[in-house]
């Protein structure tokens, strides 16, 4: 199986930045076991209640929202925020 790409959309990176310097070393170092999707060894869920097929990754208190684009080998980082605050608007 390939490995995937892991990449921030222009809004992800955005509400990545927003994090304090401790909490973005651990959400890049977190999200990287995503390239070995979908065996990927970490707390993924898909979201319900969305039409969009999105899932998340529990990092601690931080939840990191992605998709899978199989036909490119993308991974893409959508949102990240703090558990109360990140399922807001989807």
């Amino acid at each position: 199986m390939s490995k995937f790409e892991v990449r921030f959309s222009d809004k992800g990176w955005k509400k990545l930045q927003r994090l304090g310097r401790t909490d973005v070393k651990r959400v890049i170092k977190k999200v990287a076991v995503l390239r070995e999707y979908p065996s990927v060894s970490g707390d993924v869920k898909k979201m319900s209640g969305t039409k969009l097929k999105l899932y998340r990754l529990r990092i601690g208190d931080i939840r990191a929202i992605f998709e899978v684009d199989g036909t490119s080998g993308i991974v893409w980082i959508i949102g990240v925020d703090y558990r109360g605050r990140v399922y807001r608007g989807w």
